[in-house]
């Protein structure tokens, strides 16, 4: 997804699960594409609005960053949870 911005594979960093801090570590090359922060889960059964709510709350303290939540279950495609304020912005920029 970063690739055309130069980005490779070393500047995205996966941290262990049950980690403290984000789940993806970026370098700065890549934060500068990349105005968010994620929390990643892999589980079969997951509370994605307490979650996303415990996560937004962690991350307010960068209000310029988007607070996302990327999860999946096992064999399935990953799905992404935003506030759909946030998601109305990502789209009006798309529009420009």
């Amino acid at each position: 997804m970063l690739k055309p911005y130069g980005i490779v594979d070393e500047d995205v960093e996966s941290r262990a699960m049950g980690s403290q801090g984000e789940d993806c570590i970026l370098s700065p090359a890549a934060q500068r594409y990349t105005p968010w922060k994620s929390e990643v889960k892999n589980v079969e059964d997951l509370n994605v609005n307490g979650i996303f709510w415990s996560h937004f709350a962690k991350y307010e303290k960068f209000p310029n960053h988007l607070k996302i939540l990327f999860h999946r279950k096992n064999h399935k495609d990953m799905l992404v949870t935003l506030r759909m304020a946030d998601f109305l912005e990502i789209y009006r920029k798309t529009l420009r």
